[in-house]
């Protein structure tokens, strides 16, 4: 067991930790590909444990889990190729300034974090070309000296986080999925292969572009490429839509109020589970017995009750409340 503290520099939300930055923390504990899950936002400042496993890793606080890791292939077949010229152009084309920005101290893509502190990597769309994907987004980087590892290169938790949030603005950016650009969202998962981490200063392009949508879930790819195309790392992330509150890490996390189902003032745990795409029901719920193959959510509420209007659920007792598969 090995125990970290993450300082408040790494957030992505003001409360917690920047997602990809916490995958990678775990993703160095298991040898080549990997997946992570988060199960809770990670808290910053507060002493947490690694804990290595038979299957791999558990990022714990205390007896509560907060996300799990283990071994997992990444097959992304074709990636767009955008050259650095391209990509720093594209650079002023961003509406993301730090007024406009949802999350503008997020240490990968806040815009009031300056060079060497955050990687200020602030993803824009891609003009349409013939070897982009649709919705495709680009961000140069040029990675500072202070994020340096073993043996020199760029540590493994910073390549992690530089392809995570790329992800995030693909996804809400995808039009053609019936997004509207404004909505919030959390990480939920990721998984990512480093073919070879890059050098302070190096100049870097990252692309990511959307792959799906599942009620509220998204899907979206990235890549790391070096400033001659060549990939360096890849990966694939699940956001899970939020309301603000949720996202900001005081509210209904990722219950949040939607049109056909608002919540009241509630803060609940949630955690993947292996089911197919979900609706929420307060019968034939079945166990899951694997955590790391999910699909769907779990909400564990033993500390904090949530109301669910009629029809739909309601859960006042230390309870699970589990989503199944529709029917």
């Amino acid at each position: 067991m090995k125990s970290i503290v993450i300082e408040k520099r790494f957030c992505g939300p003001p409360n917690s930790a920047n997602g990809g930055y916490v995958c990678g923390l775990l993703a160095a504990h298991i040898a080549g590909s990997a997946e992570v899950t988060l199960l809770a936002p990670p808290p910053l400042d507060r002493r947490l444990d690694i804990v290595t496993l038979e299957g791999g890793v558990e990022l714990r606080k205390n007896a509560t889990t907060l996300a799990t890791g283990r071994r997992a292939e990444v097959d992304i077949p074709e990636i767009p190729i955008v050259d650095f010229a391209e990509a720093q152009e594209a650079v002023h084309r961003t509406p993301y300034d730090a007024s406009r920005h949802p999350l503008p101290r997020c240490f990968v893509c806040g815009p009031e974090r300056v060079d060497g502190d955050g990687l200020h990597i602030i993803p824009v769309p891609l003009s349409a070309r013939t070897n982009s994907k649709v919705g495709s987004f680009v961000a140069p980087w040029v990675p500072h000296a202070n994020l340096a590892g073993e043996g020199g290169a760029i540590a493994s938790e910073f390549v992690w986080a530089a392809l995570d949030c790329p992800t995030g603005f693909a996804g809400v950016g995808a039009r053609h999925l019936g997004m509207t650009g404004a909505e919030t969202m959390l990480l939920g998962r990721m998984r990512a292969r480093i073919e070879r981490r890059p050098r302070p200063d190096d100049r870097c392009i990252i692309v990511a572009w959307p792959i799906g949508r599942d009620g509220r879930k998204l899907f979206a790819s990235s890549a790391l490429l070096s400033a001659a195309g060549e990939p360096l790392a890849v990966a694939q992330a699940t956001w899970i839509l939020v309301d603000r509150r949720g996202q900001l890490g005081d509210g209904a996390g990722c219950l949040g109020p939607t049109p056909s189902r608002p919540l009241g003032d509630s803060r609940l745990h949630r955690r993947l589970q292996p089911f197919r795409p979900f609706r929420a029901c307060g019968t034939r719920s079945r166990q899951a017995h694997d955590p790391h193959d999910a699909a769907s959510l779990i909400f564990r509420t033993r500390e904090f009750g949530a109301t669910v209007p009629p029809g739909r659920l309601n859960v006042r007792s230390p309870q699970r409340c589990h989503f199944i598969n529709r029917r």
